[in-house]
């Protein structure tokens, strides 16, 4: 059977430097920050002060007062992210609940999912056992996100969630495509959301090294000194061509290709030699029949923390050879944090506006080069640039890397 076509019709993100496609691209392509200081209330009890915060959180602009109540923050997040991916394309719900409702699916990533919330009512369930919210545990689990947008959009095909660390999102949207490519269902709502923004969480990763002791990332930096957490959510809608073209939708981008691997060497530590990202980013690159040559623009992983950057820059040299020093690569990441599960979905995002607009999205706060990062970062300012092909890399904790390949749709 013929492989069909899979296209990016509808953005939706609730991002740290804003929340919509039109604040969220204009803070990128003008390489504004949403890294701030943590609220007052939990600046107390954190070790580092600055993370990827969305300020002003007003649910009530998404949902009724009742809604709210029963969705945690990173379901309010995700389920606003997709209220304003359908808007974006243009979709409505009495049209959706038209089709076959088991030709649509979703899937998530997530890393914490509800946890912040459990962690909070914990503390209220010591004082009074009674006191517990009485949706404590079912709007917490890693599922309730992606299970509220099924039923939001009357998605009765697959409903899934991954939880592959810092790759989950990527996963996520690398299912909805080979599900759409393979013929078993029409469109996917896919991404991730994440608000790993507790004390717990964030004392965590300052204990393990990899937070900035500055409070900003530098990817590929000579002076980085590691990454700062991020909280937000980033929904795709991922269609068949034929049924986009036939509604007349806007098609930002193509997917192509789409691989995964693991190192299978440390919980934490990267594999020396690289050869896990490098082999995923060989596999995306053969799913997609592209050669290395024909890649314009790599969305990396660009975490800020020393090993990371410094071994993902010698990783694409190995696998792009000379074609490396032509091509552009750059981090979202310096501008939104790290947003563990939900970090490629709004990196995807920013890669298909970039495909979509022709501009190289820029990687801020570089200042100092590193010999050994020695690539065309787009350093402090965006870039216009014919984009063809675009490679997305993420990794997440296990070794598990994830890569994703778009391209500028053409009929």
């Amino acid at each position: 059977m013929k492989e069909k076509r899979v296209v990016v019709t509808g953005l939706g993100m609730v991002a740290p430097n804003g929340i919509g496609k039109e604040k969220f691209w204009e803070a990128i392509k003008s390489g504004k920050s949403g890294i701030k200081k943590i609220s007052k209330d939990y600046e107390e009890e954190t070790l580092c002060r600055s993370a990827g915060v969305i300020d002003g959180w007003d649910p009530l602009k998404f949902f009724t007062e009742e809604e709210a109540y029963a969705l945690v923050r990173f379901s309010q997040f995700g389920v606003a992210g997709c209220k304003l991916a359908l808007s974006d394309a243009r979709l409505s719900i009495e049209e959706l609940k038209k089709e076959n409702s088991y030709n649509r699916g979703v899937a998530l990533g997530t890393t914490t999912s509800g946890l912040e919330f459990m962690l909070e009512q914990y503390m209220l369930f010591k004082k009074n056992k009674q006191a517990i919210h009485p949706y404590t545990f079912s709007a917490s689990v890693p599922n309730a996100c992606a299970s509220i947008i099924a039923i939001l959009t009357d998605s009765r095909g697959p409903c899934k969630v991954f939880g592959s660390a810092c790759a989950a999102a990527n996963d996520a949207i690398g299912y909805g495509f080979n599900l759409i490519r393979n013929n078993k269902i029409d469109m996917m709502f896919v991404g991730g959301s994440e608000t790993p923004l507790h004390p717990l969480v964030i004392n965590a990763c300052c204990i393990g090294g990899i937070v900035s002791k500055r409070g900003i990332i530098a990817p590929f930096d000579k002076d980085r000194d590691g990454t700062l957490l991020g909280e937000g959510a980033g929904i795709l809608v991922l269609e068949e061509s034929s049924h986009a073209l036939n509604r007349g939708a806007h098609i930002y981008a193509e997917v192509v290709g789409y691989a995964t691997t693991c190192d299978a060497h440390h919980l934490v530590r990267l594999l020396d030699s690289g050869e896990g990202i490098e082999k995923a980013m060989e596999f995306a690159l053969k799913d997609a029949h592209i050669s290395p040559e024909e890649i314009d623009y790599i969305n990396a992983h660009g975490t800020g923390t020393i090993p990371n950057d410094k071994l993902e820059t010698k990783v694409i040299k190995k696998v792009f050879k000379k074609h490396a020093y032509k091509l552009a690569v750059s981090s979202t990441k310096s501008m939104i944090g790290h947003l563990q599960g939900a970090t490629g979905a709004l990196e995807s995002i920013a890669t298909v506006l970039a495909i979509d607009q022709d501009l190289l999205i820029p990687t801020i706060n570089y200042q100092t080069p590193d010999p050994e990062c020695d690539l065309d970062y787009v350093p402090n300012k965006a870039r216009d640039k014919e984009i063809n092909f675009a490679l997305k890399t993420n990794s997440g904790f296990g070794g598990i890397n994830s890569v994703l390949i778009f391209k500028k749709f053409r009929k």
